[in-house]
């Protein structure tokens, strides 16, 4: 693959991964702060472009403003998962025993078929 490749596959996952996480962060600005409960359920409109809930709600409203909270699960999550793995990394190389090492490797090669 050439470099000119690379860099447009580079770019269109980039893009991938920002629409998502911008529209997550921004999304509770953009959007009011009290959901209005007007409009017919599941009608969709200029108002409502993904339409209402079954109370009224705006479906666009409450994807905007619930990707923020998956989005910092999602970081909390990965942050535990870097910590817990660094640790029991560093320990497995610091003290240079094979039985550790064996120990600490066992549950990850029972989860790796999942």
């Amino acid at each position: 693959m050439s470099a000119g490749g690379r860099t447009r596959h580079t770019a269109g996952g980039a893009l991938l991964l920002l629409l998502p996480v911008t529209a997550a962060v921004v999304g509770p600005f953009v959007t009011d702060a009290d959901i209005p409960s007007d409009g017919m359920p599941y009608a969709l409109g200029a108002g409502h472009p993904l339409g209402t809930d079954a109370l009224g709600r705006d479906v666009l409203a409450l994807v905007l403003r619930g990707g923020a909270s998956a989005l910092g699960v999602a970081c909390a999550a990965v942050a535990l998962a870097v910590a817990m793995g660094a640790t029991l990394g560093l320990a497995a190389a610091a003290s240079r025993s094979r039985w550790l090492d064996d120990l600490l490797i066992r549950p990850v090669e029972l989860l790796l078929p999942l």
